[in-house]
């Protein structure tokens, strides 16, 4: 991931410029003060102030370090100790040396008036350092922030996909598939087709969610989730005795769409559950399929005031879970209702 870039972490291009503004404004303030109009002075001058604050700035950077934050006080302290000391070396020697002079050698020396100098210079250099500290401090605490609400999610991910683990292990377990298989068994030889389909349906479901959440990202082509609709239209038929109290029609063929893997199933689940089902107020469904688009609607029949279910209010929050993962293309959930019907359409237009 690309590193956003503040004013505490500048290019080197940018660090130039800012560094010849600082030697620029030295310039105009010894002109103007000093009448000072060298601008090897000024270059010398306001050189020296950056290559402290740099170090300064350094000591602030490897303070939030812990393995090396216990060393920076007394490095800092020494740092401070030295500046001064490194003055006359600097006047005296080195720049001499490369031809700038800035104390003349026909003037007296001082000693007060070049330490009032000396710490002047590096007054504005504390200044400086105290403002990166403010800021870069301000920056760790961000960073910090950041870094835990990602260390957060990523152990609620964990967290969310081990519960997960658990739930299709103790589904698909050896002992939950012998069990299923010896009801199975035991209901066939008693003759009981009723449970044997709709154990059966239950060990499809886990085989259909296991293949699901193994995927990186959870959505199912349109034909897997098709037949696993149709699993559960037969599983409520049989509960109904195989009456028709669900009606399908459908326009148009499936092609390659996606969808969620439990959105058209819940949808009709909570119909089932809520609405009022049987042959006389059937559950209706429609399908339409074209080229790029899906709609879908399940629509149900009202039960009569308080004997309404007690609702979890987790079926459609479920559905729009999934259908976030839809993000690249145009999807719509549109929930209608009267006074005795109740519809949900789910139409998306795939990009």
């Amino acid at each position: 991931m690309e590193r956003n870039r503040t004013f505490l972490r500048l290019s080197v291009g940018w660090q130039l410029a800012m560094g010849a503004l600082f030697i620029a404004l030295t310039y105009i303030v010894n002109l103007f003060l000093h009448g000072n109009s060298s601008i090897s002075h000024s270059l010398a001058v306001g050189g020296s102030q950056i290559a402290a604050l740099y170090g300064y700035c350094y000591l602030i950077r490897i303070s939030f370090d812990r393995g090396s934050r216990r060393y920076v006080g007394k490095a800092a302290l020494l740092f401070t100790l030295v500046l001064p000391l490194a003055a006359p070396v600097l006047v005296y020697l080195i720049f001499p040396w490369i031809g700038i002079e800035l104390q003349y050698s026909q003037a007296e020396f001082d000693i007060k008036e070049f330490a009032a100098k000396v710490l002047l210079a590096l007054k504005t250099v504390w200044i400086g350092a105290g403002f990166y500290y403010v800021f870069y401090r301000k920056e760790m605490m961000t960073r910090r922030v950041n870094e835990l609400e990602q260390a957060t999610a990523k152990k609620e991910k964990e967290l969310a996909e081990l519960k997960a683990d658990l739930v299709l292990n103790a589904g698909q377990s050896h002992y939950a598939r012998y069990v299923m298989n010896d009801v199975v068994a035991r209901a066939a030889k008693a003759g009981d087709t009723y449970t044997v389909e709709q154990v059966t349906h239950i060990g499809k479901t886990f085989d259909y969610i296991a293949d699901i959440v193994h995927q990186s990202i959870p959505i199912a082509t349109i034909y897997p989730a098709m037949a696993y609709f149709n699993q559960v239209v037969a599983s409520i038929r049989l509960r109904h005795d195989n009456k028709p109290v669900i009606r399908i029609t459908t326009e148009g063929e499936p092609t390659m769409q996606t969808i969620g893997p439990l959105t058209l199933t819940t949808i009709l689940e909570n119909s089932d559950t809520h609405g009022l089902v049987d042959p006389e107020h059937p559950i209706e469904v429609h399908f339409f399929f074209s080229r790029g688009k899906m709609v879908f609607s399940c629509t149900n029949t009202k039960r009569k005031r308080g004997s309404n279910l007690k609702s979890s209010g987790k079926g459609l929050a479920l559905v729009r879970q999934e259908l976030a993962l839809l993000d690249r293309h145009d999807v719509k959930l549109d929930i209608q209702e009267d006074e005795d019907t109740y519809t949900v359409c789910l139409t998306i237009i795939y990009h």
